[in-house]
């Protein structure tokens, strides 16, 4: 008689479903948050496109409420870790509540710190660390700074600048708004207390987040805090200097300027990107007054449409530059009138 053989199959009972994880709500996610987790959209653009209004609304007000819960988290998170002794989370929070004016010394020292702190986890600055370093640019500290010619110093400056400002390119819009929204609680004028880098990454996130396609994706509250970092009180004031910065080479050189212009003047009450711009523009005068002026037909200008381009900051700042050009330019006429008048 044979052998008989029989094979019991275990039964595979039905597992439940997993519910899809959240970074915020389990503790796996508590205890480390991966920037890229936060700002990968879950959404293809294509889906994007094929949005009504009202459901893209909801998809950005949803995304903007992750990303809120992550800064919030990252933010306890540095107080906790770094600055355990100095102030609790609580404190931070009423720190935070205060006007950018009604900061004391050590408050904004702190805010900057943690501001800093949230800005180097959301740009990834150790990668732009690595990709700096693998250019060949040896990232120098203060010290060695000053021990560098003016040539020298110059040169340094804007190979970094460029490798950081292609870097920053790269950011999703979302990025780009957490650096702005730090940079707006505690004010630019108070950058003056971080690192050279940390400046001239938010140097070029502002430039980046100031322009046409990029202020159409933002929302009010994201445009205000644009227009705060610039120092405009109108929120329409940057959908004008986008476009300006678009066409005028003038404007776009301002706004590549204006964060490190605007921390060496800090002590300056009201310093605004209109300030640099009108900056700018003398500077361009005073190193070549003929050449600018041959740039301007005076012949067209319309005295009542001065301005009609202008932010409400520039339109009071704009004398400043106009009167003394065209004041210039009626000097340099009547003298090449008297050089070329036979005697």
């Amino acid at each position: 008689m044979e052998d008989v053989v029989i094979v019991i199959e275990p039964i595979e009972e039905d597992k439940p479903e997993q519910p899809e994880t959240d970074p915020f709500d389990s503790e796996e996610g508590d205890k480390e948050i991966q920037p890229e987790q936060v700002f990968e959209q879950t959404k293809s653009e294509e889906e994007i496109e094929d949005l009504s209004e009202e459901e893209l609304e909801e998809y950005k007000e949803e995304r903007k409420e992750v990303v809120e819960a992550y800064v919030e988290e990252l933010e306890e998170e540095i107080i906790e870790e770094i600055l355990p002794e100095t102030v609790t989370v609580e404190e931070f929070k009423e720190i935070k509540e205060k006007e950018v004016e009604d900061l004391t010394e050590e408050e904004v020292a702190i805010v900057v710190e943690v501001a800093t702190e949230v800005i180097e986890e959301v740009v990834d600055t150790e990668e732009l660390t690595e990709v700096i370093e693998a250019e060949d640019i040896v990232i120098l500290e203060k010290e060695e700074l000053e021990d560098l010619s003016e040539e020298e110093l110059e040169a340094y400056e804007e190979e970094l600048e460029e490798v950081i400002e292609e870097f920053v390119e790269e950011l999703e819009t979302e990025e780009l708004v957490v650096v702005v929204e730090q940079i707006a609680e505690v004010g630019v004028e108070n950058l003056a207390v971080a690192d050279e880098q940390t400046i001239k990454v938010v140097q070029a996130v502002v430039a980046e987040v100031v322009d046409t396609e990029t202020v159409e994706e933002l929302s009010e509250e994201e445009v205000e805090a644009v227009a705060e970092v610039l120092g405009f009180e109108e929120e329409g004031d940057v959908q004008i200097i986008a476009e300006a910065a678009a066409k005028e080479e003038v404007v776009a050189e301002a706004v590549s300027e204006y964060v490190e212009r605007a921390v060496e003047n800090a002590d300056i009450e009201n310093y605004t990107l209109a300030d640099v711009v009108t900056e700018v523009q003398l500077e361009a005068f005073i190193s070549d007054p003929v050449a600018v002026i041959i740039d301007i037909d005076l012949n067209n200008i319309t005295i009542s449409e001065l301005g009609s381009d202008m932010t409400s900051d520039q339109k009071e700042k704009a004398q400043e530059v106009v009167v003394p050009v065209i004041i210039a330019s009626q000097i340099i006429a009547n003298a090449g009138a008297l050089i070329r008048r036979p005697f």
